[in-house]
């Protein structure tokens, strides 16, 4: 009786540690199939953070510009006593362009004009922003008025078709670098030296694939025109944008005297 009851408990057992091996099996299939979905699932995401990044990189949305195209490819946000797009004011952004720090560019809004803007036309290899900060007429009128204290920078790619102007205005259409970048001006009245923000590397290739993606989204529309594509104009376009100011003691009109740009000649 004893042997056949040892007999049938090594058998219980042998069963036992059976189906706890096949158990372990199963759990060990399970958690590899489990491990195999959590990696694709992984990589997936991966792909999709992918898709995402290059969604925010290139596929901004188009926006029009009408920029002046006299003295200077520009356009303010505002002018202060603006007498209209078909004269210059006196506190117009013309002013920018003139190498004449007794005049400057007064934005026109009340307050201290946080928010408004200059878009400015420039070339390729662009090397150093001067900028005369103020009015820097004089003295007086320098700190009677607001300077600015902060620029934020973004760059745009704009490109016009033939025949595209009116009497004053270039019209483009334009799309956004994907990085801005903040500069900091000092309180003075002499030129500042400001190195371009920007990888030139980066923004050409960057110019090169917003080429591509006109052609492709205007196709129809440049083949019923017989616009070529090597005949599209392809500008690029600095959006200054005033973030921070140093105020006046007697007026809230933020000023700037003259702006101009120097290019790395060896490279153009």
């Amino acid at each position: 009786m004893e042997i056949m009851g040892t007999i049938e408990s090594s058998k219980y057992c042998a069963g036992f540690v059976k189906r706890i091996g096949e158990t372990e099996k199963w759990r060990n299939g399970e958690r590899r199939l489990y491990m195999l979905q959590r990696s694709k699932i992984n990589i997936f995401l991966i792909l999709f953070l992918n898709l995402l990044l290059v969604f925010n990189i290139y596929a901004v949305e188009w926006q029009e510009l009408s920029i002046y195209d006299a003295i200077h490819l520009h356009l303010a946000s505002s002018e202060l006593d603006d007498p209209g797009p078909y004269e210059f004011g006196r506190y117009g952004a013309h002013n920018l362009f003139d190498h004449d720090s007794s005049t400057c560019w007064a934005e026109g809004v009340s307050g201290d004009g946080i928010g408004e803007s200059l878009y400015i036309g420039f070339e390729e290899n662009l090397e150093t922003i001067f900028i005369v900060n103020g009015y820097s007429k004089t003295k007086n009128l320098f700190y009677k008025n607001n300077r600015v204290k902060e620029f934020k920078i973004s760059i745009f790619v704009g490109i016009n078709k033939p025949g595209y102007v009116s009497e004053i205005f270039v019209f483009y259409d334009a799309i956004k670098f994907k990085q801005d970048t903040i500069i900091q001006l000092e309180d003075r009245m002499v030129p500042q030296e400001i190195a371009f923000p920007f990888n030139w590397k980066e923004l050409n290739q960057f110019k090169k694939s917003a080429l591509q993606m006109f052609v492709k989204d205007h196709i129809k529309e440049l083949d019923d025109s017989g616009i070529e594509e090597d005949k599209l104009n392809v500008q690029y376009i600095m959006l200054l944008e005033i973030v921070d100011v140093y105020k006046g003691s007697k007026y809230e009109d933020t000023c700037v005297s003259d702006i101009w740009f120097l290019y790395d000649e060896e490279e153009k």
